[in-house]
């Protein structure tokens, strides 16, 4: 009877074996594959939501530059017609912070073939006397004017020493080494 019930341990052992080792053959390359599928969801799963990120902040965008939009459409970069003395005493201002002495001429319009837009313009001729980083500065302020302008033309010139026989009261008392300036620009209106 031993020798039966050692066989029937033996089968039953050996079919114990035969079973845990078809489940671990078959198992293992199962959860090896869920775990790969579960990286890989989890990849998507993060694309996924990089995207609707990247989608939000574009409608945010979206959003963000119609109301620039707006903004500038209700912004004026022209000059209002009438107000040119603001412009004048913008130029005048931008002279005595960059230490220029100044003269402001207004230049009528002259008819020419070109006349498009030439009638919504206001054109000025400016002397400027002072350093030359000076007129740089006078020219970065005007870059930086509210509203719309072109510099026609400049022409820059170094003063004469002291030895000039014309001193003016706008050449006068400067050092040596300065400059004098002569900016044609435009200034254009609604």
């Amino acid at each position: 009877m031993m020798a039966g019930s050692k066989k029937l341990y033996i089968t039953g052992s050996a079919f114990t074996l035969a079973i845990i080792l078809i489940v671990a053959l078959a198992a293992l390359p199962l959860i090896s594959q869920i775990k790969i599928s579960s990286q890989e969801l989890a990849q998507k799963k993060q694309a996924t939501e990089s995207f609707y990120a990247n989608w939000r902040n574009l409608e945010n965008s979206k959003k963000e530059y119609q109301e620039i939009q707006s903004r500038l459409k209700e912004l004026s970069f022209y000059l209002p017609s009438g107000e040119a003395i603001k412009f004048i005493q913008a130029l005048e201002d931008f002279g005595q912070k960059t230490q220029n002495r100044e003269n402001i001429f207004f230049l009528k319009n002259t008819a020419s073939g070109d006349s498009a837009g030439k009638e919504n313009t206001l054109n000025f001729q400016v002397s400027l006397w002072g350093s030359f980083p000076d007129l740089i500065k006078f020219l970065i302020y005007l870059e930086n004017t509210p509203y719309y302008n072109n510099i026609n033309s400049l022409r820059i010139s170094r003063l004469a020493g002291n030895e000039s026989a014309s001193q003016d009261k706008e050449t006068s008392g400067l050092p040596a080494g300065s400059v004098s300036s002569l900016i044609n620009l435009s200034v254009y209106q609604k």
